[in-house]
């Protein structure tokens, strides 16, 4: 190994722990930001301030502004430094927790809230991009495995810190500890995420690992449409459609692993969706040698997961 790849791979190293510990706890804490009015519903109904319609239209607001702030940021953060929009995702986030904790009238607190949805939908975004931009193909499963355990932590530190406070201090708290909090974590994250290697003088990580492009059958995708056809089952493929594409130099690379998600909502479905479900893969295993692969058509250039167009191989 010559001193310059050594240096090369040190800095890899170095960097890409700061990126990881950035979207990680930063994802987390910003978790605390959105789940702060689980934790204080009581409290408000208790003290007349909301009843309980009017605690579930302002719960409902966080979700229509995180959906459309996750679809619409979802293709401005292509054009954003991760860095700046993963951070400006936690300060904004932060401010309005702490406007909110303030908030007694319902249609301020509804508009704060779908502000605050919004805001939400930018940290997810930028955190994939920097989980591409410093992962190689073979590498991103478990990176996004490590970050996805943020979720977890959220949770963790909203149902038991978070939680203990508001019992301590008053329901007030259950929005401007987040807050105060944020305010520090999104000062953190930006100052140890960075953007991608080439902004740090270093190679490209497809080029660092030296990953050349295999032929692309899109395997995730075929299986799909198949589970379509057999049984009217809607899935996604989470694999070399949905992140094979660079978003910089549209350049296709394949993933380390094409899988199929199949999205279950907790009390909405019973055993027997699921024998169904199994029924259906069953019969598609039968035939499995038979299924062929899949091409890309006609493809936008971003989130094309949703709309692009395939034929069979």
């Amino acid at each position: 190994m010559t001193a310059d790849f050594a240096d090369v791979g040190a800095a890899y190293r170095k960097h890409r722990l700061r990126v990881m510990l950035a979207i990680t706890l930063g994802y987390g804490f910003i978790y605390t930001c959105r789940l702060g009015l689980n934790i204080v519903k009581k409290p408000l109904i208790d003290n007349g301030i909301f009843t309980v319609d009017e605690l579930g239209m302002i719960g409902a607001a966080l979700y229509y502004g995180y959906a459309a702030g996750k679809l619409v940021n979802g293709f401005a953060a292509d054009h954003f430094r991760p860095r700046v929009f993963f951070s400006v995702s936690i300060l904004v986030s932060a401010l309005l927790n702490l406007v909110m904790g303030w908030s007694s009238l319902l249609w301020l607190s509804i508009t704060i809230w779908i502000l605050n949805g919004w805001f939400q939908g930018m940290a997810a975004p930028a955190a994939v991009i920097s989980i591409t931009n410093w992962f190689s193909i073979s590498e991103r499963g478990r990176s996004y495995g490590i970050w996805s355990s943020s979720h977890a932590i959220g949770e963790g530190l909203t149902y038991y810190g978070i939680a203990a406070v508001v019992a301590a201090w008053g329901w007030q708290y259950g929005f401007i500890t987040p807050g105060i909090l944020c305010i520090g974590v999104a000062a953190w994250a930006y100052a140890f995420l960075r953007d991608a290697p080439k902004t740090m003088g270093l190679p490209d990580v497809h080029e660092f690992h030296g990953e050349e492009p295999e032929p692309l059958q899109y395997p995730g995708q075929a299986l799909a449409v198949e589970l379509y056809i057999e049984a009217g089952i809607r899935s996604v493929e989470i694999g070399t459609v949905m992140f094979g594409a660079d978003p910089h130099t549209g350049e296709e690379r394949p993933a380390r692993l094409d899988l199929l998600r199949l999205a279950i909502p907790r009390r909405v479905y019973t055993q027997s969706h699921m024998d169904y479900v199994l029924e259906a893969i069953g019969l598609i295993w039968e035939r499995r040698g038979h299924i062929r692969g899949m091409r890309i058509v006609r493809a936008p250039r971003f989130l094309r997961h949703f709309t692009a167009e395939f034929e069979w191989v």
